[in-house]
């Protein structure tokens, strides 16, 4: 960064990146239990909002006036764009698209629909796939033996277009 007058746009993605880190630091800080990483959070918000404040400082009023707009319209999401297996049983990594991926645990719940649950909960290699991917449970409170991913007790029977067939 410039001691410049104004921001290009790659200058002003940076500083409200950087904003948000900060934002985050502190928010994080607040609710950090451990004595020290909340200082080392205080500490990294703190540095970071001196070098925004620096920056700022620079800019003439015009460009401030626009940083504050933009700032005040912009979030910052984090978005995974692909997903990385490690299949244990051939110890290779596949790199997926994550609408590929989504695809595939569709089609593994279409499974978990006509699964008889009880026993076989604990040993279903979906589950296990589904829970390691971080992929949320429809049911929070499953009771034993029912699996969370399963929407209901009811067994489904679906068509290759996602349809349900009564059998």
């Amino acid at each position: 960064m410039n001691k410049d007058p104004y921001l290009s746009s790659n200058q002003f993605d940076d500083l409200i990146c950087l904003q948000e880190f900060a934002k985050g630091c502190g928010s994080i800080a607040k609710s950090c239990i451990d004595p020290q990483w909340r200082k080392w959070l205080k500490c990294a918000d703190s540095l970071i909002t001196k070098v925004i404040e620096s920056r700022v400082q620079h800019l003439d009023q015009n460009t401030r006036d626009g940083l504050e707009k933009r700032v005040s319209k912009t979030d910052v999401v984090v978005v995974e764009k692909s997903l990385v297996c490690v299949l244990e049983h051939q110890k290779r990594t596949i790199t997926l698209d994550w609408d590929d991926f989504m695809d595939v645990l569709e089609m593994a719940q279409w499974t978990c629909c006509r699964c008889p649950q009880g026993s076989k909960v604990k040993s279903c290699k979906f589950k296990k796939i589904l829970l390691k991917s971080g992929i949320p449970v429809a049911r929070e409170n499953p009771e034993k033996g029912e699996c969370p991913y399963r929407w209901d007790n009811e067994i489904h029977w679906f068509d290759p277009d996602g349809k349900e067939v009564k059998p």
